[in-house]
């Protein structure tokens, strides 16, 4: 009998108790729900953030990319006209002299077309003033090449060459120094916003990765508790 009452005791204990279930059963499921809900969350906050990124650098790349494009233009548009120029004073034939000079006005407005282009784009503090130097120099060197034209074209080839050497190379290497420095502009931003979608990617990968165990901690304590 003792035996009996020592086995009846004992399965009491140990019986099954459906409202300690349910409620084990609902913890759990609280804490894996807030762990879904959590990661849910942090998914979508690491692809806004990425998408944000890779479309700021897009967008910068897109622009810069441009802005250099025209700038190279600009510069090889200047070097060509010095040669021209360098055509106009020296050539004594005067169909080569007149080639030369049709050659050095078109490639003047080919110049002022791509400046104009580039005044359209979304520009910086630092580009605005130099292009505002650009100008300055251009005007110089416009007066300057005015008269070795006039000389060139009079067949007066050593004083217009003289007056190119002695006035218009500095001014030439100035205007080429600005324009190699506005193509600088574009290739610093663009590797500046290159580094900062790298950094922007790393940091959000790091905060993704705290906030995923964050979730995990969480989601255990609920399952605890």
């Amino acid at each position: 009998h003792e035996e009996r009452y020592a086995y009846a005791e004992f399965h009491e204990a140990g019986s099954y108790d459906p409202l300690l279930t349910r409620r084990l059963l609902f913890t759990v499921g609280a804490g894996f729900a807030l762990s879904f809900l959590l990661l849910t969350g942090i998914s979508a906050f690491g692809l806004h953030e990425l998408a944000a990124s890779e479309n700021r650098l897009e967008r910068v790349i897109r622009e810069n990319t441009a802005k250099e494009r025209l700038a190279d233009k600009m510069r090889d548009l200047v070097r060509a006209r010095a040669n021209s120029l360098v055509g106009i004073a020296a050539i004594t034939d005067p169909s080569g002299k007149r080639d030369a000079l049709l050659q050095f006005r078109r490639l003047g407005e080919n110049y002022r077309r791509v400046r104009k282009q580039l005044e359209t784009l979304a520009l910086s503090a630092e580009e605005k003033a130099t292009l505002f130097r650009l100008d300055g120099l251009t005007r110089d060197v416009s007066q300057i090449e005015k008269r070795v034209v006039d000389l060139g074209i009079r067949g007066l080839s050593t004083p217009a060459l003289n007056v190119l050497h002695e006035e218009g190379t500095g001014l030439e290497k100035h205007l080429a120094a600005e324009l190699d420095h506005l193509v600088g502009i574009q290739q610093t931003a663009i590797f500046t916003a290159s580094k900062r979608a790298r950094d922007a990617y790393t940091q959000t990968r790091q905060t993704m990765v705290s906030m995923v165990g964050a979730s995990l901690a969480l989601a255990l304590l609920a399952a605890i508790m």
